[in-house]
């Protein structure tokens, strides 16, 4: 009788390999490493600026400090730190819009509303002063809320950073959407 021997199979060590690239991919991402340039790193082999940037932007704890570390990188090492970044570089240009739209809002308003002033001298003065406190409430509110989400929802501090900026975009963008449609309100 001849023995016949069974051939690796080819695709059981295709997939053991992904499974293990998947595996360490995972380990390192909960480890802290963003960058993927982390296993150089680990390796002892020299890491780049963007690198040294991005853990020295990780590593502070205070999140307003944070952002604004994450906020200073220069536009490519951004990019590579990924979602984190991204996210609240987007969050910053949404906030712009959404302050320009506060100040459509006034400036329709005052001049929609000028004559008022004849009978009510503090008209305009009370609806600058209110509509401003109602818009720091509200940001108030948006900030502490997406704070609070992803560690209510039991994410990781890591994802944390990402997970807020997200929701503070979600959570503008419909309020932008509420703003235009009182800016369309006003005669």
């Amino acid at each position: 009788m001849i023995a016949t021997r069974k051939k690796p199979d080819r695709a059981a060590f295709t997939l053991g390999t992904a499974a293990r690239w998947i595996a360490t991919s995972a380990l390192l991402s909960l480890a802290g490493c963003s960058s993927p340039e982390a296993g150089a790193v680990a390796s002892g082999q020299p890491s780049t600026s963007s690198t040294r940037a991005s853990s020295d932007c990780s590593r502070i704890a205070a999140t307003k400090d944070r952002q604004a570390c994450l906020l200073a990188l220069p536009e490519a090492d951004c990019k590579l730190l990924g979602a984190t970044c991204i996210s609240l570089r987007e969050t910053r240009s949404i906030n712009e819009k959404l302050t320009r739209i506060e100040r459509e809002i006034l400036d329709k308003a005052r001049v929609r509303y000028a004559s008022y002033a004849t009978d009510d001298p503090a008209y305009l003065d009370d609806l600058e002063k209110n509509f401003n406190a109602a818009s720091k409430a509200w940001r108030t509110y948006r900030d502490a809320y997406c704070q609070a989400e992803p560690l209510v929802q039991g994410m990781s501090r890591n994802e944390q950073d990402a997970l807020t900026a997200d929701c503070s975009i979600n959570a503008t963008r419909l309020r932008i959407e509420q703003l235009e449609q009182l800016i369309k309100a006003i005669p």
